[in-house]
C-alpha cells in the first residue's frame, strides 16, 4: 500500500495493517466489494434490473463480535429491509446508524 493513502482516503483507526489496506481498497475501489447495479444486471444476465427497492452503501449493520453479536432477523434495520422489499416500498427501510463505511473509526 501507498504512503499517504490513510490521509488521502481518510481512513480513520485500524487495528491491523490488513484492515487499512481492505478500508483503503474499498474507498479507492467503491465497487471492488459491492458492485453498482449496472454491473450486477450484466453479471446475472438481466434484461433490466426490474423494480430497485432500496439502493444503500450505508447503514446499520448487526454487531458481528462477541456478547454484542445478533442474529440480522433481530435487527430493526434488517426487518425494514425486509418489509421494503416485501412491500415493494424503498421509504420503510430504516438504515439507523450507519456503520458500514470503512472510513470511520471504531467505536
Amino acid at each position: 500500500m501507498k504512503s499517504g493513502m490513510v490521509k488521502k482516503y481518510d481512513l480513520g483507526a485500524c487495528e491491523t495493517r490488513w484492515e487499512t489496506a481492505f478500508r483503503a481498497y474499498a474507498a479507492h475501489f467503491p465497487n471492488g466489494v459491492w458492485p453498482g447495479l449496472g454491473e450486477v444486471v450484466t453479471r446475472l444476465n438481466l434484461a433490466s434490473p426490474g423494480q430497485v427497492v432500496v439502493e444503500s452503501r450505508a447503514w446499520e449493520h448487526v454487531p458481528l463480535d462477541g456478547k454484542k453479536q445478533i442474529l440480522p432477523s433481530q435487527s430493526k434495520v434488517f426487518q425494514s429491509l425486509a418489509e421494503a422489499i416485501a412491500k415493494a416500498d424503498g421509504t420503510l427501510f430504516e438504515p439507523g446508524k450507519p456503520n458500514t463505511d470503512w472510513r470511520i473509526e471504531r467505536p
